[in-house]
């Protein structure tokens, strides 16, 4: 985020798990740090690329920030990405060919799905239920298993794509 504007426009994208943000705003190949929604630099956070390499006339760079990771100015050519379920490859190359920037960036999408089966009538946590899960993964295909309560009817599924499921219990 290099632009205070911007501000307004990651808070919902770091909220969504967005992997990277891609834009074209100066006319330059720049990569930045992954970031959180304020603009400090997270390991959990997005990388913005900028890439205004199409032949325009080139913008200077002015001044410096640390996280700007890598810079090419005065180069016409496009950002190549590779996606797949958990990483988004890249390479920004050069119209001669030229691969000037390269890496993977770890896809975002992953989420806890997590609850409290109760008794309907007391309220009281119901230990041992049997909790199944199924939706719809990002590559289109279905999902699906089931998990345990422990001892006080909590249970929590990690590492699972961010989409929508649907959860049922069985006491």
């Amino acid at each position: 985020m290099t632009d205070p504007d911007e501000q307004a426009l990651w808070t919902p994208l770091a909220n969504s798990h967005a992997t990277a943000v891609i834009n074209s705003d100066r006319h330059n190949y720049e990569r930045w740090t992954a970031m959180d929604a304020n603009g400090n630099a997270s390991p959990t956070g997005m990388p913005e690329f900028v890439v205004g390499t199409g032949g325009h006339n080139f913008d200077p760079l002015v001044g410096s920030d640390a996280r700007a990771v890598k810079t090419i100015t005065n180069t016409t050519g496009a950002l190549k990405l590779s996606l797949t379920t958990t990483t988004a490859g890249f390479q920004f190359i050069a119209v001669d060919g030229t691969v000037g920037d390269s890496g993977n960036i770890p896809c975002q999408g992953n989420g806890t799905l997590a609850g409290t089966v109760t008794d309907a009538p007391s309220g009281a946590p119901i230990a041992g239920a049997t909790v199944s899960y199924s939706g719809t993964g990002p590559d289109g295909h279905p999902v699906a298993s089931s998990t345990t309560t422990d001892g006080t009817g909590h249970y929590s599924v990690a590492g699972l794509a961010v989409t929508s499921y649907t959860v049922t219990a069985q006491a």
